[in-house]
């Protein structure tokens, strides 16, 4: 007798549960994964909205300036450089 959960997915999909899967690719999922994406994502919002301004977009965030730092490089996005006339 097929699961409740097994049921639905079928429905839903029209297919097996490994065609299922394979239109997700195996890291849809994955909530670890996940969180990474939208932490990326938020950072690269919050850099956009306040024109590369780290102070602002850290505090756009809710978290500060070091730790943006941290998150930059853990995420691998670069910081433009400045240059001394603007």
């Amino acid at each position: 007798m097929a699961r409740d959960h097994d049921r639905w997915e079928v429905r839903l999909r029209g297919g097996s549960r490994a065609a299922f899967r394979s239109r997700l690719g195996p890291d849809w999922l994955n909530l670890r994964l996940a969180r990474q994406r939208a932490e990326r994502e938020a950072i690269r919002q919050a850099l956009a909205v306040s024109g590369w301004n780290l102070s602002r977009a850290a505090e756009l965030l809710g978290i500060t300036r070091p730790t943006l730092y941290d998150l930059l490089e853990k995420n691998d996005i670069a910081v433009p450089e400045r240059t001394a006339g603007g």
